[in-house]
């Protein structure tokens, strides 16, 4: 895994100590419909189930030339988080809370594990979870409280790092290819047709 990914992770993992901080995402969500979406952030709480949930976006980051021929990479994180809103039950109340619960879980240690640099490359650089904005948030149809948290974190890599692609699909090779003197509306629907077959085929045709 990249050092982006286990961080992302590691993020997660944290936001998820936090008691009944509800649903945490890695990534953020998307449906086309609003009810199958809504599910997403669904959380049971006393028999009653509403909109508590979390999820995680990269915005950006920034690479520049560290010790030893590796690279001081600093990443902006956002965590946005949303709960329904009930009047009765001081939801307003209880979102702040869980902000605050989950600020004193990443400071208890910044490092997410030893992943992060122990100490911010620059001087007087924030440090751990930071509230960006609260407000009203309509989602899925739901009135919520909405916040977005932001977390700046550093960590070094390699500069001949090759991890990335340990993230990447295997790609196949057994795609269907048509023969090369089919093209167009008049090509043959052969499920069987393979691409090795088709190329053994051009092979032949080559050196004859």
């Amino acid at each position: 895994m990249t050092g982006s990914t286990l961080i992302r992770e590691a993020i997660a993992a944290r936001l998820e100590t936090v008691p009944a901080i509800g649903r945490v995402h890695r990534f953020e969500r998307y449906a086309a419909k609003e009810m199958p979406f809504r599910t997403f952030y669904a959380w049971e709480s006393g028999g009653t189930t509403h909109i508590r949930g979390w999820h995680i976006r990269r915005i950006g980051f920034r690479r520049r030339p560290y010790l030893n021929s590796t690279m001081l990479v600093t990443t902006e994180w956002r965590i946005a988080g949303f709960l329904a809103i009930v009047d009765e039950a001081s939801s307003e109340i209880v979102m702040d809370a869980l902000v605050d619960a989950a600020t004193a879980a990443f400071a208890l240690d910044l490092t997410l594990g030893g992943l992060l640099n122990p100490e911010p490359a620059q001087a007087g650089a924030e440090q751990g979870l930071q509230l960006l904005e609260s407000r009203p948030y309509m989602m899925a149809g739901v009135l919520c409280h909405g916040v977005q948290l932001g977390l700046t974190t550093e960590h070094v890599e390699r500069n001949d790092d090759e991890s990335a692609l340990d993230d990447l699909v295997t790609i196949h090779t057994n795609w269907e290819l048509p023969p090369r003197d089919k093209t167009g509306p008049e090509l043959p629907d052969d499920d069987a047709a393979a691409a090795s077959d088709h190329l053994t085929n051009l092979h032949q045709e080559e050196e004859s």
